[in-house]
C-alpha cells in the first residue's frame, strides 16, 4: 500500500523515545505520511495532544517497554476512549496483559515480533477509516 492522503494521523508514544520509534517508524511509513505521525515520549506531551481537537482521526500506537508505562497510560483512559489503540507490549507476562487490556486497545502485539502484523492493523483501521468517511 502507498503513502495516500487521508485524514488520519498517527499518534505513536513510547518512554523509551527515539530508539523504540526507530524500530518501528520503517513498518508504517508506507502508511501514513510523515508529516502526519507524531511523536511523544513523555505522558504529559501525549495528554496535551488529546486535550486538542482537530479535525484528523487519530489512531495511537503505544510502543510500551515497562509496566510503569501502562500504569501512566491508564491515568489518560478516559481521553484514549474514543480512539483507535495499538498496544506493542514487552511480553506476554499475565499481570502486563491484565493492565494493559484496560486501555481498550484494538489490537496487542509484541516488542518480539517483526511489526508486520502492526502494520497489517494499521492498513485495515486506515481502510475501514476510509470507507466510513467515503473515501
Amino acid at each position: 500500500m502507498n503513502t495516500i492522503n487521508h485524514n488520519v494521523k498517527l499518534i505513536i508514544y513510547t518512554e523509551g523515545g527515539k530508539k523504540y520509534q526507530k524500530k518501528i517508524l520503517p513498518f508504517i511509513n508506507n502508511l501514513i505520511p510523515e508529516k502526519k505521525i507524531v511523536t511523544y515520549s513523555t505522558i504529559q506531551g501525549l495528554e496535551a495532544d488529546l486535550r486538542v481537537w482537530d479535525s484528523s482521526h487519530k489512531i495511537f500506537l503505544f510502543y510500551v517497554t515497562s509496566e510503569k508505562e501502562i500504569i501512566n497510560s491508564l491515568a489518560l483512559k478516559s481521553l484514549l476512549k474514543d480512539h483507535s489503540i495499538i498496544l506493542i507490549l514487552p511480553d506476554s507476562k499475565c499481570d502486563l496483559i491484565t493492565k494493559a487490556i484496560k486501555l481498550y486497545p484494538r489490537y496487542i502485539s509484541y516488542a518480539t515480533n517483526d511489526f508486520t502484523d502492526v502494520n497489517l492493523v494499521l492498513e485495515k483501521m486506515i481502510n475501514n477509516y476510509k470507507s466510513k468517511i467515503g473515501c
